[in-house]
C-alpha cells in the first residue's frame, strides 16, 4: 500500500547514500586522480576521475547504460562508483576554483554541466532502483527522499533543483499541492551545496525549465551528458527538441498549448508573463529551423489574440532515462535568458 511504499522510499535513502568499507581506503592519489583498488570491478570509464564535474559526467554515462536487466555485478559496480561522491563537496564544482591543484579554474559552464549531470544521474538511478512513480505522492517521495551523499551531507533531486539550479530563477506561484511537491528534500542538505545556492553561483537561465528532466512523462525520456565545451549548444538543441515535442498549435481553433512548466515559471520568460508574451518569448528562444517556432510564428501572424492553454503536468514517469543523441546546432546560440517568475494560471487564457 501507499504507506508502506513511502517507508520503502524513506529507508532507501541509506541504501543510496551508503559507501562500501573500502571507500575510506581508496584515496590513493596520483596527481589529481582518485584511483580505486584493483579488486573493485568498475567500468573502465569510472575507474579514475580528475574533478567532480568529470565524475558527474562519468556517473551519468554509467547509469544511463544500465537497465533493469543489468547483471548484479554491473549494478554493484555502479553503486560503488557513486560512493566516490563521499570524497567530494559542492565546493569542488564552484566556479573559479582549482580542483586538485590542476592549475586551471573551473568555468561556469563546467559547473552548470556538473550539476545537471548529477541531477539526472540521481533521478535515473532512483527510477532504476525503485521503478517509476505512478502519481503525485510517489513522484514527491522519489524526488524528496532519495539522496546521494557528499563528504559533508546529502542531497536529493529536489535539493539540486530548488536549492541550487533554480536559486536565481523565479519561485513558482502554485497551489499547495505543487508547493509540497517542489519542497526541498527531507534530509538536511549538504552545507556546501546550500552555500552555493545562497551565493547564486548558477546563473538565472530560462532554459533550465526545459533541460531539467524529472523523469515525468511531461519531459523527454532522453537526457544529454553535458560537457563543459558543449553545454551551451546542448541546452539549445535540447530545448528545441523539447518544445517541438510538447508545444501544440491548432491553426483551426487559433490556439496553442504550452508545457505547464512555462505557466509555473512564466516570469523566467518575460517580465510581465502574459500568455501572448509567453508565446512570443518561447518562439524567440528557438532556432530558426525549429518546427515549434514555425508553428508559433504562423499562429501569431494569423491572429492577434490566440487562445493560450497549458497542458496538465504528468506525475507518472518514464520507466528509465536514456542518453540523448541529438544534433548540436552549428550556428550562434539562440537562447534567451529570463528573469524571475511568479505566476500561476488556470490552464486556458484568452489574450
Amino acid at each position: 500500500n501507499q504507506k508502506n511504499l513511502f517507508w520503502h522510499w524513506e529507508s532507501a535513502v541509506s541504501r543510496l547514500c551508503s559507501a562500501p568499507s573500502w571507500a575510506s581506503r581508496a584515496k590513493s592519489r596520483r596527481g589529481s586522480e582518485l584511483l580505486l583498488p584493483a579488486s573493485i570491478r568498475l567500468p573502465a570509464e569510472l575507474v579514475a576521475y580528475g574533478s567532480l564535474p568529470d565524475l558527474s559526467a562519468r556517473l551519468l554515462q554509467g547509469v544511463l547504460a544500465l537497465s533493469p536487466e543489468s547483471e548484479p555485478p554491473d549494478l554493484a559496480a555502479f553503486h560503488s562508483a557513486v560512493s566516490l561522491l563521499r570524497h567530494c563537496t559542492a565546493d569542488d564544482a564552484r566556479p573559479d576554483t582549482d580542483p586538485g591543484g590542476a592549475g586551471r579554474a573551473l568555468s561556469a559552464s563546467a559547473c552548470t554541466a556538473c550539476w545537471l549531470n548529477l541531477y539526472h544521474a540521481l533521478v535515473s538511478h532512483a527510477l532504476l532502483t525503485f521503478g517509476p512513480p505512478v502519481g503525485w505522492r510517489h513522484f514527491s517521495a522519489l524526488h524528496r527522499t532519495t539522496c546521494y551523499a557528499l563528504a559533508d551531507g546529502t542531497f536529493s533531486p529536489n535539493d539540486l533543483e530548488h536549492v541550487l539550479l533554480r536559486s536565481r530563477t523565479s519561485k513558482p506561484r502554485v497551489n499547495w499541492l505543487v508547493q509540497y511537491l517542489v519542497a526541498a528534500g527531507r534530509a538536511p542538505v549538504a552545507p556546501s551545496l546550500a552555500a552555493l545556492g545562497s551565493e547564486g553561483v548558477v546563473a538565472a537561465d530560462a532554459r533550465i525549465n526545459f533541460v531539467l528532466c524529472s523523469g515525468s512523462l511531461s519531459c523527454l525520456q532522453a537526457v544529454p551528458v553535458y560537457t563543459e565545451a558543449e553545454v551551451e549548444d546542448q541546452m539549445n538543441a535540447y530545448l528545441a527538441e523539447f518544445l517541438d515535442t510538447f508545444v501544440q498549435v491548432d491553426m483551426t481553433r487559433k490556439s496553442v498549448t504550452l508545457p505547464k512548466v512555462v505557466d509555473w515559471y512564466a516570469l523566467d520568460f518575460h517580465p510581465h508573463g502574459s500568455p501572448l508574451e509567453l508565446v512570443v518569448a518561447i518562439s524567440t528562444m528557438l532556432p530558426s529551423h525549429s518546427t515549434a517556432r514555425a508553428k508559433l510564428e504562423a499562429l501569431t501572424a494569423t491572429t492577434r489574440k490566440p487562445v493560450v492553454k497549458f497542458a496538465p503536468y504528468e506525475w507518472a514517469c518514464h520507466p528509465r532515462l536514456t542518453e540523448w543523441k541529438g544534433t548540436l546546432p552549428s550556428g550562434p546560440h539562440h537562447a534567451n535568458r529570463g528573469g524571475a517568475s511568479n505566476r500561476n494560471g488556470d490552464g486556458e487564457t484568452r489574450v
